[in-house]
């Protein structure tokens, strides 16, 4: 098989990255204006369901308490797994 880039290929790559770039934008533009604008002004703009506030501050902290979990688990796991350091299966010879 070939495994070189065509043009096209690396239009597709692109196109992908500017649209998560630009959605990534807007979604960050949008929970900015959730959480700073006054509930008076989204209910003015027509906005009148949203989510508490609270889950502005609650949402970001469980993934990353979620994220140092995972990354705390990994590590606990590889460690588990390795040989303990008086272990005969340690010790290399010529063969």
């Amino acid at each position: 098989g070939q495994c070189q880039d065509t043009p096209s290929d690396r239009l597709t790559t692109e196109v992908y990255s500017f649209v998560s770039w630009v959605a990534s934008l807007i979604a960050l533009v949008a929970w900015l204006v959730w959480i700073l604008v006054p509930d008076a002004s989204l209910q003015s703009w027509g906005v009148t369901y949203y989510p508490d506030k609270w889950w502005a501050l609650a949402l970001p902290m469980y993934l990353v308490v979620t994220l140092a979990f995972v990354l705390y688990s990994y590590v606990a796991v590889n460690m588990m797994s390795e040989c303990p350091l008086d272990s005969l299966n340690l010790i290399k010879d010529a063969s």
